[in-house]
């Protein structure tokens, strides 16, 4: 058997049909978009593999959410995002393991969040000590590179609309640092 992985990913927005105008997904409507996502998703993540997903999951009722996250592949955990609106059961429901509404610190190097976030001096954290891996922004390039030495945002649009494995964005972190 494989060693699992490590995937992070963010801003699905399943049954959310304006986000393919707000951000020119090339999907004629929200039925494609949702099915691309999770065919895309689960061509990379196998079921021992885990998923940070860094918020804004789905727009959708109870049912089609707990539906749409029980077919996603991996162990799977969850930051709320500012559109994530069902009560944490819902969400442990659709398979994932554990659901924060704070962010997460992992490996003492990656502060996963889902609006970008600076580590300042007031925080109690070193900024020089974390990277923040984050998701929000979408594809708006004026609010922030897609990798830099302390940062980087894995907002499907981003990624091809497919989760990206940790150890790509450590070597994507190490390049942009150089």
């Amino acid at each position: 058997m494989n060693e699992p992985k490590i995937f992070i990913t963010a801003d699905l927005h399943l049954g959310h049909a304006n986000i393919i105008r707000y951000c020119g997904r090339p999907y004629r409507d929200f039925n494609e978009m949702n099915e691309d996502l999770i065919r895309r998703w689960n061509s990379v993540v196998s079921d021992n593999d885990r998923v940070f997903f860094l918020g804004d999951f789905a727009l959708g009722d109870t049912e089609k959410t707990i539906r749409w996250g029980q077919r996603l592949n991996g162990r799977k955990v969850m930051i709320y995002g500012n559109h994530d609106h069902h009560k944490p059961k819902v969400y442990y429901e659709a398979g994932f393991e554990h659901v924060s509404k704070w962010p997460i610190v992992i490996q003492n190097r990656f502060l996963l969040s889902h609006a970008p976030m600076f580590a300042g001096s007031d925080s109690g954290v070193n900024p020089g000590e974390l990277i923040n891996i984050h998701g929000h922004i979408h594809d708006k390039i004026d609010q922030g590179p897609t990798v830099s030495a302390k940062s980087a945002c894995v907002c499907v649009e981003r990624w091809d609309y497919t989760p990206v494995e940790l150890r790509v964005l450590e070597q994507e972190i190490r390049k942009a640092s150089k």
